[in-house]
């Protein structure tokens, strides 16, 4: 093996010693069987963030509706949250992994409103990617 590309090999190896580690980011999945659509947001490897929905309806009022989130992943429920009059309901500390949420009526709730699953939103707490 001749010196200069014994040099060659030398500083090849030197600049992948030297290059940054990159995080690689892991998903937070979100999906509700009122529309059928899939939510994905990237968080950094043991990042949380918080889950938002916002409820919509054509003229009712959007307080005091159940919506359940249920952790897909680990097959079990991380509770039930009533909405506010704005329609907002939030989850905090969600890590990487699979999540359906619900929207829960009662009798009542079920035969005279208009009140569905509008939007989500999912912020990162901690763990953002570079």
């Amino acid at each position: 093996m001749s010196p200069l590309y014994r040099t060659w090999i030398v500083l090849s190896l030197l600049t992948l010693l030297a290059m940054p580690i990159v995080a690689i980011g892991e998903n937070v999945k979100l999906s509700t069987p009122e529309t059928y659509d899939v939510f994905n947001w990237e968080v950094g490897p043991n990042g949380k963030g918080t889950i938002t929905v916002y409820l919509q309806s054509s003229g009712d009022a959007l307080d005091g509706y159940i919506v359940e989130l249920v952790d897909l992943t680990h097959n079990r429920s991380l509770g039930t949250k009533t909405s506010d009059p704005s329609g907002e309901i939030s989850y905090s500390s969600i890590k990487a992994g699979s999540y359906r949420v619900y929207l829960r009526r009662t009798p009542k709730q079920a035969r005279a409103s208009s009140v569905k699953i509008g939007d989500f939103r999912f912020a990162v707490d901690e763990g953002k990617l570079p």
